[in-house]
């Protein structure tokens, strides 16, 4: 099913499971590949998009697989949580920041994946379906430091 069929569609081609407003622009991004289905200006994009002066944008080609969770931290990054290992040559864990420009990995979950997404003054909690994450032995709910994660589950 192709909810663009027989119609000029502006937007995702299915609906967004993360929204996070950074840098003055709504970020979007979910299980969708393409926007602006059926018109002449349709994007290719991996999972994650942006509106800018009312047009959709890609970020870099954006993840290998689904975007869960998004989350603007007040350093200046977009936080991105999901099922992915990869943004083009970069490998990742499920999380990765975004500088405006390019990906980062963060350290994540190798088994499982980061459903959620929450920041705190100088944190980044993660909350989904995993043992581990980073080093560090955590049950579905953890706190990133300072480069450190730390177990609250």
């Amino acid at each position: 099913w192709d909810i663009s069929f027989g119609k000029d569609l502006i937007g995702p081609e299915s609906a967004p499971h993360a929204l996070a407003f950074y840098q003055n622009s709504l970020h979007i991004g979910g299980q969708f590949k393409r926007l602006n289905s059926n018109t002449s200006d349709v994007l290719q994009t991996g999972y994650v998009a942006y509106m800018k002066q009312g047009k959709w944008q890609d970020m870099k080609g954006g993840m290998n697989a689904p975007i869960s969770a998004l989350a603007s931290s007040s350093d200046g990054t977009l936080i991105a949580a999901g099922s992915f290992t990869r943004s083009s040559d970069i490998p990742l864990q499920g999380i990765a920041s975004w500088n405006g420009r390019t990906w980062s990995a963060i350290p994540g979950v190798s088994m499982g994946q980061i459903n959620t997404l929450a920041l705190g003054p100088n944190s980044v909690f993660a909350g989904g379906i995993f043992d581990n994450i980073g080093n560090t032995h955590a049950f579905s709910v953890a706190e990133y430091m300072q480069g450190v994660w730390r177990s609250l589950g």
